[in-house]
């Protein structure tokens, strides 16, 4: 056996020497739905969870890296109000109603705020 054929075969018992096995539960449709992506990949249900996994490790840093607590930022101050409290609501849901700001600014355009 050639040398170069040793070595591959000492890294793949290193790789799978490595690997830790373990279970999980998912869904029957999550289940159905990675046994697509794996027939459409050409991929194992194995390595498909070890790519998710590592995507989903990459994105989000430890907690331990972050400096001290999480803390709420400091209000900041943006004026009196452009708009009386009793609108708020109407302004809040005016994507449902894309006219209603135009109604509420020609009600409020008199008053002095």
């Amino acid at each position: 056996m050639s040398t170069r054929r040793q070595i591959d075969i000492i890294m793949m018992l290193c790789y799978f020497y490595t690997m830790i096995r373990t279970q999980i539960q998912v869904s029957e449709e999550l289940y159905r739905e990675a046994k697509r992506v794996c027939r459409e990949r050409e991929m194992s249900l194995a390595e498909l969870v070890r790519r998710g996994l590592e995507y989903v490790t990459s994105i989000h840093p430890p907690l331990s890296k972050m400096k001290g607590e999480w803390e709420l930022p400091k209000p900041m101050h943006f004026g009196a109000p452009k708009a009386p409290e009793e609108e708020w609501r109407l302004l809040a849901n005016e994507w449902e109603t894309p006219r209603l700001i135009t109604t509420i600014s020609a009600k409020t355009r008199h008053r002095k705020l």
